[in-house]
C-alpha cells in the first residue's frame, strides 16, 4: 500500500504507549487529499491528524506514535494515528476505492502499534471513531460525530465498518456476504417502512426527522405538523417523538443504525 509522505513537524502529545487509532472524515464536501494535506501543513498548528485518504491515494502528514490534537479531549493523548477520509466523492465507485484504502490503512496502523482491530468498544485500546471519543473520552471538548454520517451516506453501517476493520476485504471487494446483498434486494418489510420518528436533544434546538433512511433538522414547527398529519392519515397514529439527551446520545447512535436489518 503506497503512502505519500508530506511530513510536517508536530508536537509530541502525551506519552507512549499510544493505544488508539482514530478514524475521521473531513466534513468538507469540496476537499481533496492534497488540499487537506496542504491546509494542515500551512494553517493548522493547533490541530492535526497523521494521514488523509482520498482521490485514490494516502498522504501521511505527521509521524505516528506521538499523540495528536485530533479528537478535542483526553484521548488526544492516546492517538497512535488519526486518519481523515475526504467527503467529496461524487460516485459510489469513487467512494468505494477510498473506503478500501481507508479501512486497509486503519488495519495496517493497528498492526504496527499492536492495537486491536475493534471498533468503539469500552476497552481503552482499539479503533475509536471521533464520534465515540466525543461521547466517551475524559475532558471532552468536541461535538464532532464523524465519520459515521458520511459513511452512512454511502451505505456503510456501523456493523459493516466494524466487520471490515476486523476482517479486511476479499479479493472480490467488501466482506459483505452474498446473503447480505440478497437481503438488500428483498422487498422492504413493514417494520422497515415504519421506522420513522421525530426527536429532540436536551429539550432544545431543532426537532429532527428520521425517515427510515436519513436524518434532517426541521426548520419550522409547521414542517413537523404537516409530516405528522400525512403520517396519521396513512397510519391512523402520530409519528413517535423522542426526547434524548447528550448524556445518553441515542440521537448520535441513530446515524449508525440506518440500513441495519430489523431485529427479529
Amino acid at each position: 500500500m503506497e503512502i505519500k509522505r508530506q511530513i510536517r513537524s508536530t508536537p509530541q502529545v502525551g506519552y507512549a504507549p499510544y493505544r488508539q487509532i482514530h478514524p475521521h472524515s473531513t466534513g468538507n464536501s469540496r476537499s481533496t487529499a492534497q488540499n487537506e494535506s496542504d491546509n494542515q501543513n500551512n494553517n493548522r498548528p493547533e490541530a492535526f491528524f497523521t494521514h488523509v485518504v482520498g482521490n485514490g491515494e494516502i498522504i501521511q502528514i505527521a509521524e505516528t506514535g506521538r499523540g495528536a490534537y485530533d479528537v478535542g479531549g483526553g484521548w488526544n493523548y492516546e492517538t497512535y494515528a488519526a486518519v481523515e477520509l475526504i467527503e467529496s466523492h461524487s460516485t459510489k465507485e469513487e467512494f468505494e476505492i477510498d473506503y478500501r484504502l481507508y479501512v486497509n490503512l486503519l488495519r495496517q496502523l493497528a498492526d504496527e502499534a499492536n492495537i486491536p482491530k475493534t471498533l468503539d468498544t469500552a476497552d481503552l485500546s482499539g479503533i475509536k471513531t471521533h464520534m465515540y471519543c466525543t461521547y466517551h473520552q475524559p475532558n471532552n471538548g468536541s461535538d464532532h460525530i464523524d465519520p459515521y454520517p458520511y459513511l452512512n451516506k454511502w451505505g456503510v453501517t456501523v456493523d459493516q465498518f466494524e466487520k471490515d476493520l476486523a476482517n479486511g476485504f476479499t479479493e472480490s471487494g467488501s466482506n459483505t456476504s452474498n446473503n447480505e446483498n440478497e437481503e438488500t434486494q428483498k422487498p422492504k418489510t413493514k417494520e422497515e417502512i415504519t421506522m420513522i420518528c421525530f426527536y429532540q436533544v436536551d429539550k432544545k434546538g431543532p426537532v429532527y426527522y428520521f425517515d427510515g433512511q436519513s436524518v434532517r433538522g426541521l426548520a419550522h414547527q409547521d414542517e413537523q405538523r404537516v409530516l405528522n398529519d400525512i403520517y396519521r392519515a396513512n397510519n391512523g397514529k402520530d409519528i413517535p417523538t423522542f426526547q434524548w439527551t447528550s448524556k445518553a446520545p441515542w440521537h448520535a447512535r441513530l446515524l449508525g443504525v440506518v440500513n441495519r436489518k430489523p431485529m427479529k
